[in-house]
């Protein structure tokens, strides 16, 4: 394989594109011997990827590609599970595996009518994992919050979770949590043995954090704050999760098992 092509895979290996064993998966995206493919419609998508991929330098991913890649990742495994099941090569019911899922939050809000916003945050997101969890797989669910000089432990769920959700806002990112090369490690796990999923709850900035390259949601131009509807800011959360879920469920823990 041609230098360019390595770089191409480095490229969406960083993204979290490129899966070797599911790189047929990406509607769009065609491997070539030395090179990568679009048939995608969506012309100017497509064009930012390609132009980002060509350079020779890092560039900056806007965030909309970041979106449109997470959307067709997620769309497509969907897709796959389904397909999968008709064709009884998952079995067992939803309730037979288990994932362990850790769900990271600041508690040092001084504000009190925010903190209560953020209490309730918790609270919706709670009652989305509880029909997650007695519909789509088992969730056995722990909740950390952390102040400021917090660090990740030895021991703690961090490290032995197929399911992290970081709850993002300006208190989280200012957290020890968010600098331990820990958490690097998890992140780099992502939709191979593990997902990270960011809950956008407030606006902060992220960009110095390896998990910046991941999917926000529901987005990372609006977070929960900034929408008007907040039941539909949650829903978006909701299906990212499930998503995630039917993943690690037909396809991470299956594979070890197997």
């Amino acid at each position: 394989m041609e230098d360019k092509a390595r770089r191409h895979l480095h490229i969406l290996d960083d993204l979290t594109l490129y899966q070797p064993d599911r790189s047929e998966q990406l509607p769009g995206v065609i491997q070539g011997e030395d090179t990568l493919l679009f048939s995608e419609t969506k012309q100017d998508t497509a064009a930012l990827l390609k132009a980002w991929l060509a350079s020779s330098v890092a560039l900056e991913v806007s965030p909309n590609v970041l979106s449109w890649v997470a959307q067709m990742v997620a769309t497509n495994a969907s897709t796959q599970t389904t397909k999968s099941s008709s064709q009884g090569k998952v079995n067992g019911s939803p309730q037979d595996k288990i994932i362990k899922t850790f769900i990271a939050y600041a508690k040092n809000e001084k504000r009190a009518t925010r903190r209560r916003v953020n209490e309730d945050y918790r609270e919706q997101i709670g009652k989305k994992l509880d029909s997650i969890s007695k519909q789509i797989c088992k969730l056995d669910c722990t909740w950390q919050g952390v102040d400021i000089e917090n660090k990740w432990k030895n021991g703690d769920d961090l490290e032995h979770s197929r399911l992290v959700l970081l709850l993002l806002d300006d208190n989280f990112v200012n957290t020890e949590y968010c600098f331990c090369p820990r958490l690097d490690a998890v992140v780099k796990k992502h939709a191979r043995t593990a997902y990270v999923i960011h809950i956008y709850l407030r606006p902060c900035i992220t960009e110095s954090f390896l998990f910046d390259t991941l999917p926000f949601y529901p987005s990372k131009t609006q977070a929960v704050s900034q929408h008007n509807n907040k039941d539909t800011a949650f829903e978006i959360i909701s299906q990212g999760i499930q998503d995630a879920v039917r993943d690690i469920r037909d396809r991470i823990l299956r594979a070890i098992d197997q």
